[in-house]
């Protein structure tokens, strides 16, 4: 334990994502379900082009600037093996540097009614839930 107390204030979701966005704080708790590549995450939370408060910003509240080259190095790289390096060596410059500490991987696990039929046979989703298309009906 370190006695770190954390104040935080519940606000309504639309008004915690203009908040972050704000740099109101050196600490920011946010979760993300974005495409399952390194990329989208690498450049949306640590790429330079992404840091809050400018003008392409995304999600990057940590101002982490450290592994641009590497990011966009991987972006163009052809060669699977060489991309998956680059994206290796960005990480590493951004653990080292602290840049973001993860607190832990969120599982998910839905529940639906016997009713419900997806239309399809549901395995896992990269949404945060369910995908409910044109074939979907409640029986």
């Amino acid at each position: 334990k370190a006695n770190i107390t954390i104040q935080f204030d519940v606000v309504d979701h639309q008004t915690f994502h203009a908040n972050i966005r704000k740099d109101l704080s050196q600490m920011v708790y946010y979760s993300a379900a974005r495409f399952p590549v390194a990329d989208v995450y690498l450049t949306q939370f640590f790429h330079s082009r992404s840091i809050v408060g400018t003008p392409t910003a995304s999600v990057n509240f940590s101002h982490c600037a450290v592994a641009d080259a590497e990011i966009d190095g991987a972006r163009i790289e052809q060669d699977p093996g060489k991309q998956k390096a680059l994206w290796s060596a960005a990480q590493k410059k951004i653990s080292d540097n602290l840049c973001a500490i993860p607190l832990h991987e969120q599982l998910l696990a839905w529940a639906r009614k016997s009713s419900v039929d997806y239309g399809y046979k549901f395995d896992a989703a990269m949404h945060l839930g369910p995908t409910i298309t044109e074939l979907s009906t409640i029986k």
